[in-house]
């Protein structure tokens, strides 16, 4: 960002980046007699900027100018060589130096820092990752619950804040028992059951692809592992899942 004036024909100003004045003017130092030749007022220039980006920064531009150009207007009626139609403007080198660029490092960037166009802040990343898991082998479960083969997750939350919903499509028959008997299809989070969806078949031996959907929140910061599980409702049930039943875990964090 800069702002120039004239010392009786010669420009004069002053050049500031994302992270404050990149210079101090000094009395003795005529090329930072900023808009005017008049010491006093260069420094009046200073100060005014200095406290109006402490607040606003560089976050956004459009707000920043408008600042600035309200400086010039209340000081240009006591300076004959400015008016109201100094214009005050800031150039950035990138996108991201528009965005409080002195508050971003390499690789990390504030949500807070950010802010579109109607001026509203970017508060949650809303990162999403997915990962889909294949069933490897049959499975059979009556009444005590089984591990289904390949439909596993080893993940890494890094917040309790960490969403994961699952959505899984299953092929599978109940295979003996009486028909309209129940499974339950349940996520095990680290050897605990946390969820779990009921699915039915019409009738036995059918094979059917059924679909359900979970979602979980709320896991400490650190390692899991998610595997899927299946159950009946008593011992006299029998189902059966099969090989190319899949599980699609989405992560949003």
């Amino acid at each position: 960002m800069s702002l120039l004036g004239t010392d009786n024909g010669t420009v004069r100003g002053g050049a500031w980046d994302s992270d404050g004045k990149a210079d101090v003017p000094t009395e003795t130092d005529g090329a930072w007699q900023i808009l005017s030749p008049s010491a006093e007022f260069s420094a009046e220039v200073d100060a005014a900027l200095r406290v109006s980006l402490e607040h606003i920064g560089l976050r956004n531009p459009a707000i920043t100018s408008e600042v600035l150009q309200n400086i010039i207007r209340v000081m240009a009626p006591g300076h004959p060589d400015i008016n109201d139609h100094t214009l005050a403007e800031i150039i950035c080198a990138s996108p991201r130096e528009c965005m409080n660029a002195s508050n971003i490092t390499t690789g990390t960037m504030s949500a807070t820092k950010v802010l579109f166009g109607d001026g509203s802040a970017l508060t949650t990343a809303s990162r999403v990752l997915t990962a889909e898991a294949t069933q490897t082998a049959t499975a059979t479960a009556a009444a005590s619950a089984v591990a289904i083969p390949g439909l596993t997750f080893s993940l890494v939350a890094a917040t309790t804040s960490d969403t994961y919903n699952l959505f899984g499509s299953m092929l599978g028959a109940q295979t003996a028992g009486t028909v309209g008997a129940v499974c339950q299809i349940a996520l095990y989070v680290d050897g605990v059951s946390k969820q779990t969806v009921v699915v039915a078949y019409p009738s036995l031996n059918g094979e059917t692809s059924t679909s359900f959907t979970m979602s979980i929140t709320g896991l400490s910061a650190g390692a899991h592992t998610l595997q899927m599980y299946f159950y009946s409702t008593g011992s006299s049930y029998t189902f059966q899942f099969y090989p190319g039943s899949t599980v699609l875990c989405q992560r949003i964090f």
